[in-house]
């Protein structure tokens, strides 16, 4: 009868622990507030990236940060607090580069293959950082809005 009079003692306890770790329900203007832009935004992510796979939502102190994968093409999409487009990240093939930009890679560094690209978009600009090889070395070139190109890393393959 003790063991059984401990026991429910101890279970007394653990539930009440465990009742105060759950969030408490009622919800406050600011609580209202971001839920309610959160949901706008999961709303319009979906309608603007439907074949959107491996979704994953990050809400911290600065806003919202969506990653997933479309097309082949991994993104990260950021927000801030109030749902505004702050920037975004995507990661791709040559394949998928503007030809024009490309070409120019090509004029500029013959013999060098396109390896990867990175593009960084922000409400003002798009900026391209294209990895290219050859059997020496990697370079990587930041293409900007302007039509400018300018190399940001060079390295020296080891033999």
């Amino acid at each position: 009868m003790k063991n059984i009079t401990l026991a429910s003692f101890a279970l007394a306890i653990a539930l009440n622990s465990f009742a105060n770790t759950i969030p408490n329900i009622k919800e406050g203007p600011k609580e209202k507030e971001v839920l309610k832009v959160k949901k706008g935004l999961e709303q319009s992510f979906e309608n603007n990236f439907p074949n959107a796979e491996n979704v994953r939502w990050i809400d911290d102190a600065e806003g919202y940060t969506v990653s997933f994968t479309a097309n082949k093409i991994v993104t990260r999409v950021n927000y801030d607090l109030q749902g505004k487009f702050t920037g975004s990240l995507r990661n791709y093939s040559k394949d998928l580069l503007p030809y024009y930009l490309v070409d120019q890679l090509k004029q500029k560094y013959p013999g060098e293959s396109i390896f990867g690209i990175t593009e960084i978009t922000t409400p003002t600009s798009i900026n391209y950082f294209v990895k290219l090889e050859d059997a020496k070395s990697w370079t990587t070139v930041v293409l900007d809005n302007d039509g400018g190109m300018t190399v940001t890393e060079q390295f020296n393959k080891s033999n």
